[in-house]
């Protein structure tokens, strides 16, 4: 499962967009990765979705649905 979300305002740290993807097959949770660009992003890392989701909102403002499904 891969979800992503834009970011629509410039912020300084020039995050642009966000993606939560499962991690079932290795940690057993979710990944919010926050992108600069294609080649370099920061990530994080959560044990039920719902943290991803509320670390989003918190930090970028992004809400459930803004998410898009994506692969």
């Amino acid at each position: 499962m891969k979800l992503q979300a834009h970011i629509a305002i410039a912020r300084e740290d020039k995050i642009r967009w966000l993606v939560i993807a499962s991690d079932e097959n290795d940690t057993k949770g979710y990944f919010l990765y926050s992108h600069v660009n294609d080649n370099f992003a920061y990530d994080s890392w959560f044990k039920k979705i719902d943290e991803a989701f509320q670390a989003a909102q918190t930090q970028y403002g992004i809400i459930k649905k803004d998410w898009i499904a994506t692969q």
